[in-house]
C-alpha cells in the first residue's frame, strides 16, 4: 500500500511530463505554420496606399521631420521607429513587411499562454491554433501598418494585468507600465484594452481592492509617461482630424467585425463563397455561444467569476464603442474593424472554450477542422487573387506609368495615391510631377491617374452580380471615367487601363491635338 502511494507522484509526473512535451511540440510546430503563412508571398504583392505611407513616415523620420509627422498625421511613431532596421536592411516589399511579420508571429505563443493561465492549456492551444491561421490577423501580419504590434501588446496588458491582480508581484506591474506606454505611443487605441482591465478590477472589486495603492501607482505613471501622446490626440481632435468617416457605423458594422473576425477581409461573399462563409459562420457561432454560456454556468467558482468578469468587460468595451461610433465620433466601421484588433484572441479563445464544452471529442475535432480548412480556403484569394481582389495594383499601375512615361510628361492624380506612386516611380530621370489639377495646358501629355476605393462589403455585394467585361468594355469604362475629370477640349484620349480590385485605379494618358 505504501509502495502504491509513493508510486502515484512518480507517475503523475511521468504523465505531466509527456504533456508537457506534446504541448511543446504541438505549439511549435503551429509557429512554424504560423510562420510560413506569414512569410508566404510577402514580397508578391505591391504596397497599398496607406503602406506607402508608412514608408513615408519612415523617409520623414529619418530626414529630421519626426515632429512634423507628428503634428501633421494621427499616428503615433513606435512602429514607425521599429521599421528603421528593417529599412536599412531592406527597402523591398518583403523586407519592410518583416517588421509586422515578427509582431505576428510572436502574437501565438501569447495567446497560448493567457489562454492556458485562463482556461486550459488545451484551450489556450486551440485559441492559438486559430489565431495561426485566421485570414484577418495574417493580413494585418503582411500589411506594413502598426496592427499586429498593437495586438501583440495589447495581448502582454491581458496578460500581465491577469497575472498581476492573481499574483501580485511587482514585475507584473513594471511589465503593465512598460507594455502599456508602449502600446499607447504605438495606436492610442491600447486605451480600450486598458480600459477592459480596469473595468474588469472594479467588477472583481471585493477579490481585489488590496491591489489598489499598485494599481493605481501604476497606472498614474502610465499617464505621465503618455502625456505627449495624449496631447496629441487631443489636438487632432480640436482641429477636427480625428474622424475616420463621415458615415456612423451602424448595426452592419456591429455585425462586420465578426465577419472580418471569422473569414477575413477578402472572402467576399461571391456565389462560390456562400455555403463555406455559412458554414464558417455556423461553427464560430456554435463556439461563441456555447462558450457564453460555459462562463454563465461556471461563474459559481471564484475563477468561474473572473472569467466570465474579464469577457464581459471585452463585450461592454466593444458596445461602447460601437455606440460612441454611432452618436458621437465615429471610432471604428466595418471596413475599420482593424482598430479592434485587440479582441480578437478574446473572441478565438472565448470559441475555443465553447468547442471544449461539449462532450463529443469527434465533434470537438471535426468543428475545430472545419474551421482551419475554411479559413486556409479563405486565403486563397488574399493569396492567389490579389491582382482582382487586392487594395490596388498600384505597383503595376506605376510601372505601366514609368514604362510610357516621356521627359514633359505630367502626371495627375485624383486621389491620394501621391505616395505609393513616389515609392515606385524612379524620379531621379527628368520630369515634371503634379500633384493638383493645377498648371494642367502647361503640357502636352498628361497622365491622369482616378482611384476609386470601395468598402469590402460594397465589393462582395457587387462580386455577386458581376459579369466578366470584355476588353473593349474596359477600355470604355476607363475612357468615361477619365472624361469627367478632364474638361478641355484641346486633349484627345490616347491610351487607358484599368487595374481592378476593391480598390479600383485607372490609368490614362491625354495629349493635346
Amino acid at each position: 500500500m505504501t509502495q502504491v502511494q509513493k508510486a502515484e507522484p512518480l507517475f503523475s509526473n511521468v504523465s505531466q511530463q509527456k504533456t508537457n512535451t506534446y504541448i511543446f511540440i504541438a505549439l511549435t510546430f503551429l509557429i512554424l505554420l504560423a510562420s510560413l503563412l506569414r512569410l508566404y508571398n510577402l514580397g508578391e504583392r505591391s504596397f497599398w496606399r496607406d503602406e506607402a505611407a508608412s514608408v513615408g513616415y519612415v523617409r520623414s523620420i529619418l530626414n529630421g521631420g519626426l515632429r512634423e509627422n507628428l503634428i501633421f498625421s494621427r499616428v503615433q511613431p513606435l512602429y514607425f521607429l521599429i521599421i528603421i532596421p528593417f529599412y536599412y536592411f531592406s527597402q523591398s516589399e518583403w523586407g519592410l513587411r518583416l517588421a509586422s511579420v515578427v509582431w505576428g508571429i510572436a502574437s501565438i505563443p501569447l495567446v497560448y499562454c493567457f489562454g492556458a493561465r485562463l482556461f486550459s492549456r488545451k484551450i489556450g492551444l486551440v485559441g492559438a491554433l486559430l489565431l495561426a491561421f485566421s485570414p484577418f490577423h495574417i493580413f494585418y501580419s503582411q500589411d506594413l501598418r502598426p496592427y499586429s504590434l498593437f495586438l501583440f501588446l495589447s495581448m502582454l496588458i491581458f496578460y500581465l494585468s491577469y497575472l498581476a491582480l492573481e499574483d501580485n508581484k511587482n514585475i507584473y506591474y513594471i511589465g503593465i507600465i512598460a507594455i502599456s506606454v508602449l502600446g499607447i505611443y504605438t495606436h492610442i487605441y491600447t486605451v480600450f484594452p486598458l480600459f477592459i482591465v480596469n473595468l474588469y478590477l472594479v467588477i472583481g472589486w471585493k477579490a481585489y481592492h488590496h491591489l489598489l495603492r499598485k494599481w493605481l501607482l501604476s497606472h498614474l505613471a502610465i499617464v505621465v509617461l503618455c502625456i505627449p501622446a495624449l496631447y496629441l490626440v487631443i489636438y487632432h481632435i480640436t482641429k477636427g482630424g480625428t474622424r475616420l468617416s463621415d458615415v456612423s457605423p451602424g448595426l452592419r458594422s456591429l455585425v462586420g467585425t465578426f465577419y472580418v473576425f471569422t473569414v477575413g477581409r477578402f472572402f467576399f461573399p461571391t456565389p462560390s463563397n456562400l455555403i463555406l462563409i455559412a458554414v464558417q459562420g455556423a461553427v464560430f457561432a456554435a463556439g461563441l455561444l456555447m462558450g457564453i454560456w460555459a462562463l454563465w454556468r461556471e461563474k459559481a467558482s471564484e475563477h468561474g467569476r473572473q472569467r466570465l468578469a474579464l469577457f464581459l468587460t471585452a463585450a461592454t468595451t466593444y458596445i461602447a464603442i460601437w455606440l460612441i461610433s454611432l452618436a458621437i465620433i465615429p471610432l471604428f466601421d466595418e471596413a475599420r474593424a482593424n482598430y479592434l484588433i485587440f479582441l480578437l484572441p478574446l473572441y478565438y479563445l472565448l470559441v475555443a472554450r465553447g468547442w471544449d464544452y461539449l462532450s463529443n471529442s469527434a465533434l470537438k475535432t471535426t468543428l475545430v477542422s472545419l474551421a482551419v480548412l475554411i479559413s486556409l480556403i479563405s486565403m486563397y484569394p488574399f493569396y492567389f487573387q490579389w491582382d482582382q481582389v487586392g487594395k490596388g495594383n498600384f505597383g503595376a499601375a506605376a510601372e505601366y506609368i514609368q514604362r510610357n512615361f516621356e521627359e514633359n510628361d505630367a502626371v495627375y492624380h485624383t486621389g491620394r495615391t501621391t505616395s505609393i506612386f513616389n515609392y515606385y516611380f524612379d524620379w531621379r530621370v527628368p520630369q515634371n510631377r503634379f500633384e493638383r489639377m493645377s498648371g494642367l495646358i502647361s503640357n502636352d501629355r498628361i497622365w491622369l491617374v482616378v482611384f476609386k476605393p470601395k468598402g469590402g462589403l460594397e465589393f462582395g455585394l457587387e462580386s455577386l452580380q458581376k459579369r466578366q467585361s470584355s476588353t473593349q468594355e474596359q477600355q470604355n469604362d476607363a475612357a468615361s471615367v477619365c472624361n469627367g475629370y478632364i474638361k478641355d477640349e484641346n486633349f484627345h484620349l490616347v491610351d487607358s487601363k484599368i487595374f481592378p480590385g476593391k480598390n479600383v485605379l485607372t490609368i490614362c494618358l491625354y495629349s493635346l491635338k
